[in-house]
């Protein structure tokens, strides 16, 4: 009989192979093993980290705030030589100038002038004498004239023939203005209408009249002067009192009267009736200040407070407020009588020592209630080192109180 063929393994087998397979999927627990380990050595290093930084790196901060008492009161205090404050006086001399323009107006004019031969042809012949201001007419129409009287001697008859004698004199236009200012020209006298000289007395020129003009021009007038004074007296003024400013330096006050200003000599380059277009004027001016330290002040401000209150209290210094009025300022003495309002913080001493000895060793409850409890205290703010410290250490070292007086 034929053997049987099983395309299936026999149980028994089939045990023996999962068997083999479950053996083989254990075999990693091996490495869990060494992870475990792993995780116990950092456990352990946490651990003593923990224990060494409660022991080494803690601190507790506490910032505290005292509890304050506002005070405020009034005082008179004279600054000088014999005050308790000295003063000191300093003095400015500034001279300023500037240039201005004329409002003023004048019609300016001039007479056109020159030189002319006057000849004098009279048959027979015979002296001739014209009087001062005789008129000359030139061929184009302007009238001139002589100012001074004029003396013409006799023509000669020389072959026959009547050779004219002639003088040379200044005449000047009748009228001012451009238009006399004419070219060489022929002159009749007028004067001489109707008689015989007409035609044989005359005069000529051989140059321009010239010099003659009508215009309106600028001139400086009183009042010109009287407001250029009065406009660089206050500019005078204002820059002496910024030069005497800038002199003293921030630690110093300068109470508002306590600057004395005179204006000294004045000048100008012109006088009323100038005809100029512009003119120049200047001013001097005297500053004197009478100023104190202010640092003086506040520490003086600071002893009366200080002399208010009782040992066992402070100042909060940067809450002193000084409010000062002056009473009296007599700046050639250098004396000032001030009236000065003083008010400040105060807040009773705070021995830190103390406080550290007696939150030592307690629990941060404990200690923030101990601290607040004090009644100089204000306020309490705690920040401390390892987070999870709950206990103030026992080493006052390791402990910061601060004072805040903001």
């Amino acid at each position: 009989m034929a053997k049987k063929i099983f395309d299936i393994i026999p149980p028994k087998e089939e045990v023996s192979l999962r068997e083999n397979i479950k053996t083989k999927t254990k075999k990693p627990r091996k490495k869990s093993g060494k992870r475990r380990a792993v995780f116990v050595l950092i456990g352990l290093f946490v651990f003593l980290f923990v224990i060494f930084a409660n022991f080494v790196f803690i601190e507790f901060n506490f910032e505290i705030w005292p509890e304050t008492e506002a005070i405020s009161f009034e005082e008179k205090i004279i600054i000088g030589q014999e005050g308790v404050i000295s003063g000191e006086i300093i003095e400015e001399e500034k001279e300023i100038w500037q240039e201005f323009s004329s409002t003023g107006k004048v019609l300016k004019e001039k007479k056109a002038g020159g030189r002319i031969q006057v000849y004098n042809a009279c048959n027979p012949v015979e002296s001739l004498t014209l009087r001062a201001g005789t008129r000359f007419l030139s061929d184009s129409g302007k009238y001139f004239y002589s100012p001074e009287r004029i003396y013409i001697p006799a023509a000669k008859i020389e072959k026959g023939k009547v050779v004219p004698s002639f003088v040379e004199v200044e005449i000047a236009a009748m009228e001012p203005g451009e238009e006399s200012n004419i070219k060489p020209a022929t002159f009749s006298v007028p004067g001489l209408v109707g008689t015989s000289y007409y035609y044989t007395t005359y005069g000529k020129s051989f140059s321009d009249m010239s010099g003659g003009f009508k215009k309106e021009v600028e001139q400086v007038t009183q009042e010109d002067l009287d407001n250029a004074k009065k406009t660089l007296e206050q500019k005078a003024l204002k820059d002496g009192e910024i030069s005497l400013k800038d002199k003293i330096s921030s630690e110093f006050i300068l109470l508002d009267k306590a600057l004395f200003q005179e204006i000294g000599e004045d000048f100008s380059s012109v006088k009323a009736g100038a005809e100029l277009e512009t003119f120049n004027f200047s001013v001097k001016v005297f500053s004197k200040a009478l100023i104190f330290e202010e640092s003086a002040l506040k520490d003086l401000a600071k002893q009366f407070v200080l002399s208010r209150i009782s040992k066992s209290q402070e100042i909060i210094e940067e809450s002193l407020v000084l409010d000062y009025s002056p009473e009296e300022i007599d700046i050639p003495t250098g004396r000032i009588i001030l009236n000065l309002k003083i008010s400040s913080e105060i807040y009773q001493k705070i021995d830190i020592d103390v406080l550290k000895n007696m939150i030592k060793g307690k629990s941060l409850d404990e200690a923030e209630f101990i601290l607040k409890a004090k009644p100089e205290v204000g306020e309490v703010e705690t920040n401390f080192f390892p987070f999870w410290a709950k206990k103030v250490p026992q080493d006052v070292e390791k402990i910061k109180i601060k004072l805040n007086l903001d």
